[in-house]
């Protein structure tokens, strides 16, 4: 990551280069139809923990969060950089070629990064703008985890 000034001297953090995602990513989302749900469904895991809000910048995405997280089950995880760190490498091999064992591992890796978050919720939040490029893999990994989309205000 790289830090910016701004024009009122605050510093932010904005994804380098390396960082984003690359603008193929999006045709990944092709191989996730409704048979292939259907096809790997015990793939994925029982966990409800993860609770992902998608939606562009500026959409109300913090909002939300925020008012998720006044619940005393669930927990603020922020914009995670789990995905961003990982979607290389997933963008490689899914949909079919990540393997039952490898989803275990994604699996147990992000449950372990919101247990660092919050120990005992019920419910973690992630608000990652650029989750929307791995939503399939997100439900072929978790299908009860609770997306919320975004819109924003028109």
């Amino acid at each position: 990551m790289s830090t910016r000034r701004t024009g009122s001297r605050r510093a932010y953090q904005s994804p380098t280069t390396e960082d984003r995602p690359r603008p193929g990513s999006i045709c990944k989302l092709r191989g996730y139809t409704f048979d292939f749900f259907r096809e790997h469904a015990a793939l994925g895991t029982s966990d409800e923990t993860p609770l992902f809000v998608l939606g562009m910048p500026r959409s109300g995405r913090t909002l939300i969060e925020q008012i998720l997280s006044s619940h005393p089950l669930v927990a603020a995880g922020g914009e995670m950089m789990f995905s961003l760190k990982r979607g290389i490498d997933w963008e490689q091999r899914a949909p079919n070629g990540l393997s039952s064992t490898a989803i275990v591992e994604l699996a147990e890796a992000y449950r372990a990064e919101l247990r660092q978050i919050a120990p005992d919720a019920a419910r973690v939040t992630n608000k990652m703008p650029h989750n929307y490029l791995w939503i399939g893999l997100i439900h072929l990994v978790f299908p009860r985890a609770r997306i919320i989309h975004a819109g924003g205000i028109r």
